[in-house]
């Protein structure tokens, strides 16, 4: 009798151990996302979805679809604007926002009008289909960018357009930010009066540090929009630099029109500026204004600006380096002929560049960046899986513990009663 009463006692408690823990492990509320995304998400339930894409154990915001990556605008969400990390865990299809906010699109990523503070890893995944057509100031995925960071990250088939002030795909305006491995593809970027095809305009941030810009494709077709007696600016890269940008191992392609045109930068300003290792082989359009002009790197460049080690197709262009020079440096910068820049002689003429690790040629195609080949493939393998474990995983878990623990117990006590 004593022998069961043990028994009944320690499966009892472990019964109850299970129960506890099970209790413990209430499946958490989540946001539910609708069957598709085709309205676009009630600015009120932005907290209740970065509350769904909050990583605590990471640190990190994680974005899988559209309507994470719209909520990032989350009202009085102040990590937006203190360094938070986050990062994509899948291609996101934005397709769906071109009938979104009554034909306004996707809403440019922004806090209280105040420079977001960010460390962004797309992980080699794709935002495709962003659609934008914004009256804001500040145009484009984000607004604006102090001291950020953001890698690794594609944007394809883009469509931006806006009338306010400053225009970019990736970025609106940036500040002392990081952009390294970003891909802008099959994109279209509008704007009034200036468009930028990675950034609208680079800024002096608070610390003064320059606007880094590495191993970014540009392939856009990039429009300044001339009206209301203004007129149109664009360029490839950057639409205004009047910060100490460096740009190195860009490729630049697609087309470029306005008023005054450029490869990369169209007024480069910036206090020692520097552009190094890059190809232009953008057509670049010029429409008739009061300041017209074009440049393959820049319409207008102070001698604070150096160009070095650079390329641009003389024919695309139609152009020179930049077109006033106003005392700036340009070192073993040179224009070729198409065929020039193509197949295997192409790694001939462009000596500057390192084919060993970072470029790379084609046959019948322009050179190309090592990292931004094949990019489709990269975005589906590069991804990695969640380290928060599922509700089910945790639930399996937890079962298996408890009864290991109750066949351990029941072991004990059989022994224990075959000695009494």
């Amino acid at each position: 009798m004593a022998t069961i009463f043990v028994v009944l006692v320690v499966l009892t408690a472990s019964f109850g151990l299970m129960a506890t823990a099970v209790a413990g492990l209430e499946e958490p509320e989540e946001y539910e996302y609708p069957d598709d995304f085709s309205e676009a998400p009630d600015e009120e339930d932005y907290m209740d979805i970065i509350q769904n894409i909050l990583n605590e154990e990471e640190e990190r915001l994680e974005v899988t679809n559209v309507y994470d990556l719209q909520a990032l605008s989350a009202d009085d969400f102040e990590p937006m604007t203190e360094g938070v990390n986050i990062v994509l865990k899948d291609d996101i299809d934005a397709s769906y926002t071109e009938e979104w906010h009554d034909g306004e699109g996707f809403y440019p990523i922004m806090q209280d009008d105040s420079p977001l503070e960010i460390n962004f890893d797309g992980q080699g995944y794709t935002i495709e289909d962003l659609y934008i057509d914004s009256e804001e100031t500040y145009v484009g995925l984000f607004q604006q960018l102090e001291n950020s960071s953001v890698e690794n990250l594609n944007i394809q088939n883009a469509e931006i357009h806006g009338e306010g002030s400053i225009h970019g795909t990736l970025a609106a305006e940036t500040r002392s930010t990081d952009i390294s491995t970003v891909a802008v593809t099959d994109s279209e970027i509008t704007g009034f009066p200036g468009a930028g095809g990675l950034v609208g305009g680079d800024f002096e941030g608070e610390s003064g540090d320059a606007t880094t810009i590495h191993n970014v494709l540009i392939d856009a077709d990039v429009h300044g929009v001339t009206q209301n007696g203004e007129d149109g600016y664009a360029a490839g890269v950057m639409g205004d630099g009047n910060a100490a940008s460096e740009i190195s191992d860009v490729m630049v392609k697609g087309s470029i029109t306005g008023v005054g045109v450029a490869g990369v930068i169209t007024y480069a300003y910036g206090d020692e500026a520097d552009i190094s290792n890059t190809v232009v082989t953008s057509e670049l359009v010029e429409e008739d204004g009061d300041n017209n002009g074009s440049g393959a790197f820049a319409v207008v460049m102070n001698d604070e600006v150096s160009i070095t080690d650079s390329y641009y197709d003389i024919n695309a262009t139609g152009t020179d380096v930049a077109d006033d020079n106003e005392g700036g440096e340009v070192e073993n910068v040179e224009g070729f002929e198409t065929a020039d820049l193509q197949g295997d002689e192409a790694e001939n003429n462009l000596d500057a560049l390192d084919f060993e690790d970072t470029w790379t040629t084609l046959t019948d195609d322009y050179v190309y960046l090592d990292s931004h080949i094949d990019s489709e493939s990269e975005s589906e393998s590069s991804g990695t899986s969640s380290p928060i474990p599922s509700y089910d995983e945790t639930m399996i878990w937890v079962f298996a513990g408890v009864t290991v623990a109750i066949v351990a117990m029941l072991s004990i006590v059989t022994l224990v009663a075959r000695k009494l």
